[in-house]
């Protein structure tokens, strides 16, 4: 190789971010790395030198806990020939804890021995955000399986990704049986909705705004069944909307009951309507809310007249 080039591939292996390496075994047993680039020195805290008959400062910074890894791995692969990719923990002499990913291809030397060529670099902050993630994922779950509303995420293609115990138990079917699909796929009571709900979901996505609507369909006995359902965009790192969560409560006996008032106040108003007495409804102030039409007619004014106030604002003379 030409002084040139070794110089470049000299410049390129310092600077890389993280270190190129040679690991051997012996036929003691022994390892040792003759070749180490300059990033080992940042990487580890360790100089380059100092490994190149005996990886024992190298070994030093492992984390006592997954040195094993380490070994188990590296043996591994000795066995089968094949390369392998392992991470695990150091202690840094200055950084402390510190997450590294190791890139290994074996190969057998002439004397009986094994060596490795291979790559490491440092995972760290890969490794914080995957377990915050993983974090927020078991406080999500946490929270979402023990609500009693509907919880459910869909992909961008509209496939639940997630479903909890409460949308099993509204719908009588287990989360394994709908992952993957989409309501159009598979909907049991709101199969006639499918298509305007998926609309909704897609447009959440595609706009970033959360949306929402009411689901309504029949129970097996015949029953309407009311959901408010709300959709939240949810977004990857780069403010691009990758899923949407859904919170559906079921509002069936609000609704009942708001129908139950409705019918109830037109007995009410078929029936006083119908008396040939006088029948008028206040409010604790004194207010007029409700006049039947003899009443309206004893007092000579129409209902819209009095409706939201006193006998004293109707009558400033004082008849009444």
């Amino acid at each position: 190789m030409q002084q040139e080039d070794k110089q470049l591939l000299s410049s390129y292996f310092d600077s890389a971010p993280g270190f190129f390496y040679t690991l051997v075994q012996g036929r003691d047993g022994g390892y040792a790395m003759p070749f180490a680039s300059a990033g080992m020195r940042d990487l580890f805290g360790v100089e380059p030198g100092d490994v190149a008959r005996d990886i024992a400062p190298f070994a030093a910074v492992v984390h006592p806990d997954d040195i094993g890894t380490v070994l188990r791995e590296i043996e591994a692969s000795a066995r089968s020939l094949a390369s392998c990719r392992f991470e695990y923990r150091i202690v840094h002499p200055q950084k402390g804890l510190r997450w590294i990913a190791a890139d290994a291809l074996p190969q057998r030397t002439p004397d009986g021995g094994m060596r490795w060529g291979g790559f490491m670099h440092d995972i760290t902050e890969r490794k914080r955000t995957e377990m915050e993630l993983q974090r927020r994922e078991r406080e999500f779950r946490s929270l979402s399986e023990n609500l009693p509303d509907v919880v459910v995420r869909y992909d961008r293609e509209c496939r639940r990704i997630y479903v909890n115990p409460a949308w099993e138990k509204a719908n009588g079917i287990a989360a394994s049986e709908v992952i993957g699909k989409s309501p159009q796929e598979l909907s049991v009571r709101v199969k006639p909705i499918s298509a305007d709900f998926e609309r909704m979901l897609r447009g959440v996505m595609e706009t970033g705004r959360p949306d929402s609507m009411v689901l309504n369909w029949l129970d097996e006995a015949g029953g309407q069944v009311y959901f408010e359902l709300r959709a939240i965009p949810e977004f990857d790192s780069s403010g691009e909307a990758v899923s949407v969560l859904t919170v559906a409560r079921d509002i069936s006996e609000h609704r009942r009951m708001e129908s139950e008032l409705v019918l109830r106040e037109q007995a009410y108003r078929s029936l006083t309507e119908n008396l040939p007495d006088n029948i008028a409804r206040m409010d604790t102030a004194g207010r007029v809310l409700y006049s039947n039409s003899i009443h309206q007619r004893s007092l000579g004014k129409p209902v819209a007249e009095m409706l939201g106030k006193t006998f004293g604002e109707l009558f400033p003379d004082g008849r009444y």
